[in-house]
């Protein structure tokens, strides 16, 4: 089963509305889990944590999160040696 994960600003009408439709799903406000206020980056933990895909319209921060991800790999490749 797929688990989901609602960002503190996902649309709650979106979430209530899925639920209604499927019961069965596994949606998990970050508010309930008891990370509201917390940053991205432990928010983004704790998805990742739980394997939960994570829902959100932040995509300043998803972005962000992708591009240093982009950078860190091609650091940590181009100090690797050659094949």
């Amino acid at each position: 089963m797929v688990h989901f994960a609602a960002d503190e600003n996902f649309n709650r009408a979106i979430v209530r509305g899925v639920l209604r439709r499927e019961p069965a799903l596994d949606i998990v406000r970050v508010q309930d889990a008891g990370l509201s206020g917390a940053d991205d980056r432990a928010v983004l933990e704790w998805s990742a944590s739980e394997r939960h895909v994570f829902l959100t319209y932040d995509v300043t921060m998803m972005t962000r999160i992708l591009v240093l991800r982009r950078v860190w790999r091609w650091l940590v490749c181009s100090k690797c040696p050659p094949n």
